[in-house]
């Protein structure tokens, strides 16, 4: 299993953290703190409602983290985020947009929702190749 976490909106200055960036990419059970993960913010004692909702976990289980990679050239997505944006804008994006309703209501209800491989490769965006991974992948197959 593969989980990323994503950015939820668009911030900062030039170059922009877009909605749908991917900041971190790990394997399955990955420790995300209680601001990347709204079920650890609640453990903590916080307040639902008051959870910051900045970014969110997209979890595949069936998707390969290490086929993303090789695919990738073995380049990191791990984008350094602050107050000011990224200093390079991350390489891998979900199509958040592209999210059916049922699927955004889980997103934005619980922080994280979980895809299956097909679904993620139809929404994750390779930047450096200008081309949607699923496309890749599949030419790469053919």
């Amino acid at each position: 299993m593969a989980e990323y976490l994503v950015s939820l909106s668009t911030r900062g200055a030039t170059p922009a953290l877009q909605a749908g960036d991917v900041i971190m990419g790990a394997d399955n059970g990955h420790g995300w703190g209680r601001r990347e993960r709204k079920s650890a913010w609640i453990a903590a004692g916080n307040a639902a409602e008051t959870w910051p909702g900045t970014v969110a976990i997209i979890r595949v289980p069936a998707h390969n983290w290490l086929k993303t990679m090789v695919y990738a050239g073995g380049s990191t997505v791990i984008a350094d985020v602050d107050e000011r944006g990224v200093d390079t804008p991350p390489r891998f994006n979900f199509a958040l947009k592209r999210l059916t309703p049922a699927e955004a209501a889980t997103l934005a209800a619980d922080g994280e929702i979980e895809l299956t491989d097909d679904r993620a490769d139809d929404l994750l965006f390779d930047r450096l190749r200008g081309l949607a991974v699923a496309a890749v992948l599949r030419a790469a197959a053919g």
